[in-house]
């Protein structure tokens, strides 16, 4: 059984078409120009057939697309994690600061 569903969320409301000949010409026009960009990407859902369909089609591919292709999905594409300052870091952090003040102490004052 092959399905499809298409979900838009444009201006405050979320729509779900069965396909793109159900989505209003307007949302249509802004859709295909939104998914051609070259942030857009394509998400596929298989079953073990639709799999196995899928291998075939990239065993057919030029060996240069392949070899991209492979290069693509073995890519890192994740954007870069920032540092949270958790509790951990924060006594780390503070008690690396109070031993260089209390280094530069010593040093400026001599020994107590």
């Amino acid at each position: 059984m092959k399905s499809s569903m298409i979900l838009i969320a444009a201006g405050g409301a979320k729509t779900v078409y069965r396909s793109l000949d159900e989505v209003p010409s307007k949302l249509k026009a802004r859709l295909l120009e939104s998914t051609s960009n070259r942030n857009a990407a394509t998400i596929l859902i298989a079953d073990r057939s639709g799999r196995d369909e899928v291998a075939k089609v990239i065993r057919a591919l030029p060996r240069p697309a392949r070899r991209r292709l492979a290069a693509l999905m073995n890519a890192d594409i994740s954007e870069p994690k920032s540092v949270r300052l958790t509790l951990p870091r924060l006594i780390a952090f503070l008690g690396i600061a109070l031993s260089l003040v209390f280094t530069f102490l010593v040093f400026v004052y001599g020994y107590f």
